[in-house]
């Protein structure tokens, strides 16, 4: 029996949570999907299984505080060496180099086709 992949999706866009959801049922792997809507709430979560894969909407940054923020959150032992993804607006300014220090290993511009996360999530997930 193929290994359940786990994915977090943080976003304050509950339609995006539900897009999100779809897309994760047209993955090749087993997918269990957890959604919250700020960066608080994933911290608040007491029992994570270990993650795959977390992808953050930039939406929640401003929820959040600040950058510094979500690297204490991001950085923690259980989703250190996680594979992220970011979801930004086109003219979203965010500090690259500390997200790529985080193990963000995308940034996905908004608008782009569900294709185009689709095939993200699919190489994060890979193994």
């Amino acid at each position: 029996m193929p290994r359940i992949k786990h994915v977090i999706f943080v976003s304050q866009s509950h339609l995006a949570h539900n897009v999100i959801e779809i897309l994760s049922k047209t993955l090749t792997k087993r997918v269990d999907l957890t959604c919250f809507t700020t960066l608080n709430d994933l911290a608040e979560s007491a029992a994570l299984h270990p993650v795959n894969l977390v992808i953050l909407d930039h939406n929640t940054f401003a929820a959040a505080g600040s950058e510094h923020t979500i690297s204490l959150l991001l950085g923690t032992r259980s989703l250190k060496h996680t594979y992220k993804i970011l979801l930004h607006k086109r003219d979203d300014v965010f500090d690259s180099q500390l997200l790529q220090s985080l193990g963000f290993v995308s940034f996905l511009t908004k608008p782009f086709l569900p294709e185009e996360l689709t095939e993200l999530m699919q190489k994060c997930l890979k193994g």
